[in-house]
């Protein structure tokens, strides 16, 4: 061996001589590959733990792909500015969360992402292009292109409500079943408690939880456009949702809420802070959200006895889109195959996909079975606690777990609207392209913010409000936008 090892020295040493001696100056080639260096934007808080967490994923990176990756996370309350301005300032990443309500459209339409062809797929992510589903690659499409690797499973966005089961108790109330048992609570509360005021949503508005669940948002252009479809018109029609009848007496149904002291006018200020400091008595939000937040707060105030409630039974419901969380590469990415790559690992590696969702097992979760996994934060101290920020863009329904304890009837109820309760869309995967109307776009943004916002939390009264939005609406051109979007939905189902 020693022999070998001096004979392959001395060629090496005879090559570099004679390397020397010609009249080329061109470098010595590297040996060995130099590691690439990956940068990714999340939505949502850096985690406490964020060195331990990625320490490990860079240490099996080095490893699988010889790179490295870094993350950096937009704050929650920074997304609507900070997310377009990363793409606008044209910084220098490769990955980046991507979601239907999360502006995907309008910067796949802008040629801020990379085009996801088949044969980018079959080279760097084989196992992701076979196994989600081919609806789901429908539904990232913009102008006919792929930009997005989406999630896999069925979801629902239709909202829940927690609330205080010792005070629902405390005023001999039925279980809240539907909106009219929902507002015997919040008045028993308003009226009867002097330190705790009935709501405190998880969410910045309740349209969601208040719109008819048959109708859902058209286009994936955001919610403060305003317009919507039914999912049991054959019609295929988009409409404005603030001239129906229906939004008319939700604004009326949303004053008297703030007249009856539901809220109070720094109601902004407040959202997502739910029952946690038992300031309020009813949050709302999606069902795995909120049945994950009122584990918690079981845990750390049972006497509360938190429940669970469901308003929306009887109703047709529409899974989310595939397209509601997903990731993309950005389009100046340097390094795009070693992106899609890592995008690979995040969603199909077990190893990657359990520390990057839970943590560390045996010290944040350990596995029920297949399928399920319990929690052990709250048996460490915060700083220690792993919450991981948006990783939903590599949600893979074969590897995702849910939590064991899921409060009360949720499990059901989930099973129930899978079963019984969901219906299909072909309307939902439609994309808008903008770029047509981006600029009354912006100016529907505006008005939605100054005069919609006021109305929907009753500061303003809703019959003068009502009237001013809508004019503010034409004015901003949502009619052109509505006419547009009906121009390309038309041409989407027809093709």
């Amino acid at each position: 061996m020693k022999k070998a090892w001096y004979c392959g020295l001395i060629l090496v040493l005879v090559i570099a001589m004679l390397g020397g001696c010609g009249q080329s100056e061109q470098p010595v080639s590297e040996t060995q590959e130099e590691t690439t260096q990956l940068k990714m934007y999340l939505l949502g808080d850096k985690p406490a733990i964020y060195d331990e967490i990625y320490g490990q994923v860079n240490e099996m990176l080095k490893q699988d792909l010889n790179a490295q990756l870094e993350v950096e996370f937009i704050p929650w309350g920074e997304q609507d500015k900070k997310y377009a301005l990363i793409f606008a300032a044209n910084e220098d990443f490769d990955l980046v969360y991507a979601a239907n309500w999360a502006y995907y459209t309008q910067q796949a339409a802008k040629n801020s992402f990379l085009e996801l062809t088949d044969e980018l797929l079959e080279k760097n992510n084989p196992t992701s292009l076979a196994e989600i589903p081919e609806v789901a690659w429908e539904q990232t499409k913009v102008n006919g292109k792929r930009y997005m690797i989406p999630i896999s499973g069925v979801e629902f966005g239709t909202h829940v409500v927690g609330i205080r089961g010792d005070l629902r108790e405390k005023y001999s109330l039925p279980p809240i079943t539907d909106l009219a048992s929902l507002e015997a609570y919040m008045d028993a509360v308003a009226e009867n408690e002097d330190t705790i005021t009935p709501w405190g949503g998880l969410s910045t508005r309740e349209l969601a939880l208040m719109m008819p669940q048959e109708w859902a948002y058209a286009g994936n252009v955001g919610e403060e456009m305003m317009i919507g479809f039914d999912i049991a018109d054959d019609s295929a029609a988009v409409f404005s949702i603030v001239d129906t009848p229906e939004y008319e007496a939700y604004v009326q149904k949303m004053k008297s809420w703030f007249d009856k002291g539901y809220w109070n006018s720094d109601v902004l200020s407040t959202v997502g802070e739910g029952l946690s400091k038992g300031r309020f008595a009813v949050s709302s939000h999606n069902i795995l959200t909120t049945s994950s937040y009122l584990n918690t707060l079981n845990a750390e105030n049972p006497d509360w006895k938190v429940e669970l409630c469901d308003i929306s039974q009887g109703t047709k419901k529409l899974p989310l889109l595939y397209t509601n969380s997903g990731m993309a590469v950005h389009q100046t990415s340097k390094n795009p195959d070693k992106a899609l790559q890592t995008i690979e690992l995040l969603r199909n590696d077990p190893d990657y996909f359990n520390l990057t969702w839970y943590g560390v097992e045996g010290k944040h979760w350990e596995p029920v079975g297949d399928k399920e996994f319990r929690s052990l934060n709250d048996q460490l101290p915060s700083e220690e606690q792993y919450y991981p920020g948006c990783v939903w863009g590599w949600r893979n329904a074969k590897l995702w777990r849910t939590e064991s304890n899921m409060y009360g009837d949720s499990k059901q109820m989930l099973k129930d609207w899978e079963a019984r309760d969901m219906v299909q869309s072909d309307v939902q995967a439609f994309n808008f392209n903008s770029e047509q109307v981006k600029n009354e776009m912006a100016a529907v943004t505006n008005v939605y913010k100054q005069y919609g916002v006021p109305l929907e939390y009753g500061f303003v009264d809703p019959v003068e409000g009502l009237r001013v939005y809508r004019e503010k609406l034409e004015q901003a051109g949502h009619d052109k936008i509505l006419a547009e979007m009906q121009r390309q939905l038309d041409a989407y189902l027809n093709q």
